[in-house]
């Protein structure tokens, strides 16, 4: 019969020294596995941030797109508001001088006889041609054949108003029509409500001062030093 070696059996330190061998790769493993792990949450988490700011961002920027938006469409049609509120004033404005021009008009040719004129006849809405297109219009043009007025009728006219009829007395003089052509041109400017610097302004100027109240016409009496500006057209 043929004999078998057999190791020894292994000692109580043999198998101690094995089973903390073991422990300490099982420990290794499960370190590793650790960190490995709490590696792939940290990056699963930098994502996570990463994606939600990017959402939050993308969100910002569609609210600022909208709300800039927003902010464009609402002053367009402020934009839009105001234009239509500027025309239908001044569509009423102009309707409001043209009824103010008609009422006093056929008053004025008797009003200015104490002032020494005999104007026969009240046109409005007089235009001014420079030869290529109209650049200005008198509102009351009186005729008399030797003399003509060229009356500015505003509700209430301002300093603006005044420089600018003003200069509308030379561009009149400048380019006559037919009925102010070798005539002797002098201006006036009416209101509802005139007040005390534009009269002084126009009387300087030379202009006369008409005020309407209601459909009462009256020319206030200019300053005893006052000169009536004459714009000498007879030459034309």
């Amino acid at each position: 019969m043929e004999n078998i070696n057999t190791p020894p059996p292994l000692t109580f330190e043999q198998v101690m020294a094995m089973l903390e061998k073991r422990n300490e790769e099982t420990f290794a493993k499960l370190e590793e596995y650790r960190k490995e792990s709490e590696r792939k949450f940290q990056a699963s988490m930098e994502e996570y941030r990463k994606e939600s700011l990017r959402k939050s961002e993308e969100s910002e920027r569609k609210f600022q797109a909208s709300m800039e938006e927003s902010e464009r469409r609402f002053q367009e049609s402020m934009r839009e508001s105001k234009r239509q509120f500027n025309k239908s004033m001044g569509e009423l404005t102009r309707r409001f001088g043209e009824i103010i021009e008609y009422m006093i008009a056929p008053d004025l040719c008797s009003k200015f006889k104490q002032y020494g004129f005999n104007f026969q006849q009240a046109n409005t809405r007089q235009e001014i041609f420079d030869g290529k297109e109209v650049i200005t219009e008198i509102d009351i043009l009186l005729e008399d054949g030797d003399s003509t007025m060229a009356v500015e009728v505003k509700s209430c006219p301002s300093m603006y108003d005044l420089h600018r009829h003003i200069r509308r007395m030379e561009e009149i003089k400048t380019y006559p029509p037919r009925s102010v052509r070798g005539t002797r041109l002098y201006g006036a400017i009416s209101g509802a409500v005139v007040k005390k610097d534009i009269r002084d302004g126009a009387f300087k100027a030379g202009l006369y001062v008409v005020c309407q109240t209601g459909e009462n016409v009256n020319i206030i009496p200019p300053p005893e030093d006052f000169v009536a500006k004459c714009w000498d057209v007879t030459g034309v």
